[in-house]
């Protein structure tokens, strides 16, 4: 007999996990819709047209190229934040926003700091 993927896994775990990522997808795509539909808003679709239902997975790669910048002694900041990411960070509420808010706080620190060393 061959060895088979599920061997010494239990299925009923595997399906379980499948069905909980599933539930936080949808969950995190409910949201983003609802507080479009809230705002009576609408970000732009892979075709350049804005949308009032985008997925999920398409929300995710329009939030690529964020980074978090750490500069011993002088603190972290996110790189690569526009307007259309800050809109969709808000569409995921408060918690999300405290969490971006607070490296933007250090960002704009960050651009302080970068025109104090030009002006010098």
């Amino acid at each position: 007999m061959s060895p088979t993927f599920f061997e010494g896994k239990d299925v009923c775990a595997l399906i379980g996990e499948g069905i909980e990522v599933t539930w936080v997808y949808t969950a995190g795509q409910y949201q983003v819709r609802k507080e479009l539909e809230v705002q009576q808003a609408s970000i732009l679709s892979q075709l350049g047209k804005p949308t009032k239902k985008p997925t999920l997975r398409w929300i995710f790669q329009k939030m690529s190229g964020i980074h978090r910048v750490h500069i011993l002694g002088q603190g972290s900041w996110l790189t690569g934040l526009n307007e259309e990411k800050e809109k969709i960070i808000r569409l995921f509420g408060t918690e999300v926003c405290r969490v971006y808010i607070w490296f933007s706080l250090s960002q704009e620190y960050a651009m302080l700091l970068t025109w104090q060393v030009w002006r010098s």
